[in-house]
């Protein structure tokens, strides 16, 4: 959606929840950088802000916006056709004003104050439903990310590395070229597939593993019974490091505060293999690995999760560290 129809419409939800006057008056201000400049009337009090316009808002680019916002978050405005509800309670937290398409907002200044959290979705931001986007098609995806050679494997091979059933593969390849995301070189001569729009694809794929995958693989928070004081030295074929700890192997820039682990391994099982304690509050986070083991051997540093994963965890994170070394992962591993 354009940015000026994203504007039409969250102001014209606004105004009609709310009786308030919300206007334009200028459009693209290279001085400030922003979308356009608005107006905002209510009950004899008025408030100008900066407008920035966004389709939907994902993890990965909050760090960023509330960069951007630092210290003048009052005169400025975050509109987006859609934002999660996760990064809905962030952006209120740090009280940086936003306004949905739908008319769902947070609006606080000396003078006004407006929350609104109960409009649904817009017509415009729902997507027909497909696998492509559930579990099942994020690990797909995962493995086709990691192992760009799995477009052109049998698919056995790729239902294997993606820890999936093999009558998923299919209809998951159909999905992701009719999205736009997969071509063939030369159709009429059954030539090799390719990746396109694989910057989009990577980034969607980042914000869904975190919302929706990550979730229902994480296995829970532990503690040692002994602390570590050098993990770096443990040698142990049943846990692969991902995270801040990945992020630390990956560049040598980081000094792991979080401890995240990925293994086959059942609950009670890694518990005794890592003599680790239950604690909701404790620094070692465990993750089941979906991926085969195949995929793993195939990176070059195979305790370490494929720097696709490294980069998802560490972009997400409102750590500044960690965003700094993601974007290190990305420029070592990713371009």
């Amino acid at each position: 959606m354009r940015e000026t129809e994203i504007l039409d419409q969250a102001i014209n939800a606004f105004t009609l929840i709310t009786g308030a006057d919300l206007k334009i008056t200028a459009l693209e201000d290279r001085k400030t950088n922003a979308d356009a400049h608005l107006l905002l009337n209510f009950k004899d009090k008025q408030q100008n802000f900066f407008a920035e316009v966004k389709n939907e808002i994902r993890s990965f680019q909050l760090p960023q916006i509330i960069q951007q916002f630092k210290d003048t978050s009052s005169n400025w405005m975050l509109l987006a056709q859609y934002i999660p509800s996760t990064i809905k309670s962030e952006l209120k937290g740090r009280r940086i004003n936003y306004l949905e398409a739908s008319g769902n907002c947070y609006i606080e200044t000396k003078d006004f104050y407006f929350y609104i959290n109960d409009r649904k979705v817009t017509e415009t931001r729902l997507v027909k439903e497909g696998k492509l986007w559930n579990p099942t098609g994020l690990k797909f995806l995962f493995a086709l990310l990691a192992d760009k050679g799995l477009l052109n494997a049998n698919y056995r091979t790729v239902a294997a590395a993606a820890g999936i059933a093999l009558g998923n593969v299919g209809p998951l390849l159909a999905e992701l070229k009719e999205e736009g995301f997969l071509i063939q070189a030369d159709p009429t001569k059954n030539a090799a597939y390719f990746l396109d729009n694989e910057q989009l694809l990577e980034n969607r794929w980042i914000e869904l593993y975190s919302s929706i995958l990550k979730p229902k693989i994480r296995i829970g928070r532990f503690r040692w019974m002994q602390e570590k004081e050098d993990w770096q030295k443990i040698n142990n074929k049943h846990i692969i490091w991902g995270g801040e700890n990945a992020g630390a192997i990956l560049t040598t820039h980081l000094r792991p505060e979080i401890f995240t682990i990925y293994t086959r391994l059942d609950k009670t099982n890694l518990m005794k293999d890592q003599k680790l304690i239950p604690d909701p509050k404790g620094k070692v986070e465990a993750i089941s690995q979906f991926w085969s083991d195949d995929l793993q051997q195939a990176q070059e540093h195979r305790n370490v999760v494929p720097p696709i994963m490294a980069y998802a965890e560490l972009a997400t994170s409102m750590d500044s560290r960690n965003q700094e070394t993601a974007e290190r992962i990305k420029n070592q591993y990713l371009i």
